[in-house]
């Protein structure tokens, strides 16, 4: 009895390449953007396809809430047989978080990132002084140093008795910082200004502190004592963007600093000053146009609050 051998090959692909022109291997998440309760445990799945459409098992698949309430849990899990990998979390926060997979074993390659949060908790976002051209934003947890903000903004100024501008803010207790990359800015006035401030309200003539970063006036770190107080600039070193900003509390004592890095900070002479705004002041990111009929732009990473 004869056998008759036959020589048989088989075609190896790598992983993230096409098949049959099917596509590159794939991750994606079957809820990008979950609606969150503090303390209620959430699961969020990816799977995991090579070029073909089948599932890849075994594999490491690294997941990041990267932004929300809870940006910057981690996590990781391993493909089943299906290529599905499960990160199970239990949210400190109530909201929308943003969360994206990553795979770099077998190839590297990111799930689609999920779309721009409005206004993702715990973030406030509104106008104050009501402006004739009513402000906006994004934040897109995928880009720029931790999430890069996209800010439109009205308003014609942050100074005097009265401010009318954009203001994206949480709330403080205690003593804190709060530190970001002004990225860009639109000339929409040579002193439209965009940073960082601390404030006691929403009215439009509170007191406040901020160190804010104009087209062609320097950087500005300004300061109203009193409600309905004027406003006072007690240092304005030249800058412009892209440049780093920080504002610390103390107590009633404030500093604003500037950074190359976001790491090495130094401290804007003449900008350490002394006043009260309360115990519960708001702390976030000020952009005004400085022009009533033209709305200003500005993009801002790199948002740290300690």
């Amino acid at each position: 009895m004869g056998f008759c051998h036959q020589n048989e090959s088989i075609q190896w692909r790598q992983i993230g390449t096409a098949k049959a022109g099917n596509g590159a291997a794939t991750v994606a998440l079957d809820n990008a953007m979950p609606n969150v309760v503090a303390g209620t445990s959430q699961t969020v799945t990816a799977t995991l396809l090579d070029g073909g459409g089948v599932g890849l098992a075994n594999v490491s698949v690294a997941f990041r809430v990267a932004g929300g309430p809870d940006a910057g849990q981690s996590g990781s899990a391993v493909t089943d047989a299906n290529g599905h990998a499960l990160f199970a979390f239990t949210p400190s926060g109530t909201g929308q978080d943003a969360i994206i997979a990553t795979v770099t074993t077998v190839g590297s390659f990111t799930s689609p990132p999920p779309p721009p949060l409005v206004c993702p908790s715990p973030w406030t976002c509104q106008d104050i002084g009501s402006p004739a051209l009513a402000g906006s934003q994004s934040f897109d947890p995928s880009t720029g140093t931790g999430g890069t903000w996209t800010i439109h903004a009205g308003g014609t100024d942050i100074t005097g008795t009265s401010d009318q501008f954009r203001y994206v803010s949480q709330p403080l207790t205690g003593d804190g910082s709060i530190s970001a990359r002004i990225v860009t800015q639109s000339n929409s006035s040579s002193n439209a200004k965009a940073g960082l401030m601390f404030r006691t309200s929403t009215d439009p003539g509170a007191p406040c502190y901020a160190v804010l970063v104009s087209p062609g006036a320097g950087i500005k770190v300004q300061k109203r004592v009193t409600q309905g107080g004027s406003t006072s600039k007690i240092a304005n070193p030249t800058g412009t963007t892209p440049v780093w900003l920080k504002i610390t509390k103390a107590g009633n004592t404030f500093s604003a600093y500037t950074s190359p890095d976001g790491v090495t900070w130094t401290l804007i002479a003449g900008s350490t000053t002394t006043l009260s705004l309360g115990s519960s002041p708001s702390e976030g990111i000020a952009v005004t146009s400085h022009n009533a009929n033209v709305m200003g732009t500005v993009t801002i990473d790199g948002v740290t609050i300690n």
